[in-house]
């Protein structure tokens, strides 16, 4: 049916893909759902929507590495610096639309900079990484680039962090995007609504007989079921994150008064000066730990906190249940899809959507079966990965499998460190570790992660670091965002 269409079609689809940093698939159907977004309702109603799509991790640049190349992340993310990036040596799908006429476009955070994303496209357009759509000009910028000519068929990728973190509004002065008039009981749910009216004008400059079009998001999000009281403790759990951190302006400084002789150093000193900071910022939040325990909030709410007051490791759902809708004139509306199903999957699905051949070698699969005959039984095993970094690795640093009914996950290194398994159908909020209980269980799972990497080393391979003022940066910005 889908070829049909296409070969209907004289011209090429376009391709948009808009990724929503953090945006969750509870807070787009069913009861979860408390914003008003009746732009991205319609868009799910006219295409389909994937109700248990799963990242492979729960981190931007690691998820956005295995989407644009199908593999996972300990084999298509590197490490520099303790910086995540995508592995420039290998070939991505952009490599097989560019190969098919398509021009690629971007508009991405300046976060993702140094990430070696941006390489993947002809052309990016960057945009502070605090700003939301209402900030700077940037819905009006996206607007822009779908009104300008852009040569078809083309690719455009947009990735906006409206909903990062906890959800901040970072606005200028402009009474209609004050938070109050927007839907919802926490923040996160009231800065969505206030991104649909932005999705209610990009939506209209697209024309569906044209592109395809796909809302989907890198990973979940804890702050996502924040009540307000959480909310005011995050941030002030921010706040002393951030007086700790190093002046890295005086650093740079007192770096370039060094003498010659000296300036080896200056990496070395580097690493104490963050090394230092970080255990004082570890010593003042521990004692915040305790609050949390005491708080009158359920079991599920101490532990996203707890994961937001240190660090979010470990592979639990709420950081890997992110929204996919695919939408547009050549796919079926009006459907939603139960099984689950992994990010890596996207781009082979657009693929067979847009009768592209791919030369890259991934692990992901076609989801077009589901188009037809929806919710499907199958016995879809997905790997999951914490990638936690240098800092983190210190609570935890974790891997995982995870089918339709039972999520398994344990230290990336020692298989028998955090053995966590937890029966997702009596248990969806992963609340009793059953690890004791199911040997069984836990040895097939085992398995499945041998059978993904045989050698059982799912270490993120560590380019040599090489010092330079942009990294450097990157990394500043990214503790500014809570990445790191």
């Amino acid at each position: 049916l889908i070829n049909t269409k296409i070969k209907n079609n004289l011209m090429k689809q376009n391709l948009l893909i808009i990724v929503v940093d953090s945006l969750r698939y509870d807070k787009c159907i069913g009861d979860k759902k408390l914003s008003a977004i009746p732009n991205l309702e319609k868009l799910i109603n006219d295409g389909i929507f994937f109700s248990q799509a799963i990242s492979t991790a729960s981190k931007t640049v690691p998820s956005l590495s295995s989407i644009f190349t199908g593999t996972y992340p300990f084999e298509s993310t590197i490490v520099e610096q303790d910086f995540f990036k995508l592995n420039p040596n290998l070939p991505t799908f952009c490599d097989d639309l560019k190969n098919n006429s398509y021009d690629c476009h971007s508009i991405l955070p300046e976060i993702l900079k140094e990430t070696n994303i941006p390489k993947l496209f002809s052309d990016t357009n960057f945009f502070n990484s605090f700003s939301t759509l209402y900030d700077q000009g940037l819905g009006e910028k996206i607007l822009k680039k779908l009104d300008d000519s852009m040569n078809s068929p083309w690719f455009l990728y947009i990735h906006l962090v409206d909903l990062h973190g906890n959800a901040l509004f970072n606005l200028d002065s402009n009474d209609e995007t004050k938070i109050q008039n927007f839907e919802g009981k926490n923040q996160y749910e009231k800065m969505l609504s206030a991104m649909d009216v932005w999705f209610g004008k990009i939506f209209k400059k697209i024309n569906s007989e044209e592109t395809l079009t796909i809302v989907a998001a890198d990973h979940g999000s804890s702050s996502a079921d924040f009540t307000n009281e959480m909310l005011d403790f995050s941030l002030e759990t921010d706040s002393i994150k951030k007086s700790n951190r190093p002046n890295s302006n005086i650093a740079k400084i007192i770096s370039k008064k060094l003498p010659k002789k000296l300036q080896p150093l200056k990496k070395e000193l580097g690493k104490i000066r963050t090394e230092r900071s970080d255990k004082i910022t570890e010593k003042k939040l521990k004692p915040r730990i305790m609050e949390i325990d005491k708080m009158d909030i359920t079991d599920y709410q101490k532990r996203i906190l707890k994961k937001a007051t240190l660090y979010p490791t470990d592979c639990f759902d709420e950081n890997f249940r992110p929204a996919l809708v695919i939408s547009g004139n050549i796919v079926p509306s009006n459907k939603i899809v139960t099984n689950q199903i992994s990010l890596i999957d996207i781009f082979p699905t657009i693929f067979e959507i847009l009768d592209i051949k791919t030369n890259v070698k991934h692990r992901g699969k076609s989801l077009v079966s589901y188009f037809s005959k929806p919710n499907i039984e199958n016995d879809t095993y997905v790997m999951i990965d914490g990638v936690s970094s240098k800092i983190q690795k210190d609570y935890s640093d974790s891997i995982g499998i995870r089918t339709e009914n039972y999520k398994y996950f344990r230290d990336r290194i020692d298989k028998t460190k955090n053995i966590h398994l937890y029966d997702l159908k009596k248990d969806p909020l992963e609340l009793k570790n059953i690890s004791n209980n199911f040997p069984e269980i836990v040895l097939k799972m085992e398995n499945h992660l041998k059978s993904i990497n045989d050698k059982k080393d799912f270490i993120f391979k560590n380019l040599q670091d090489s010092k330079n003022d942009e990294t450097d940066n990157a990394k500043e910005l990214l503790k500014e965002l809570g990445y790191i």
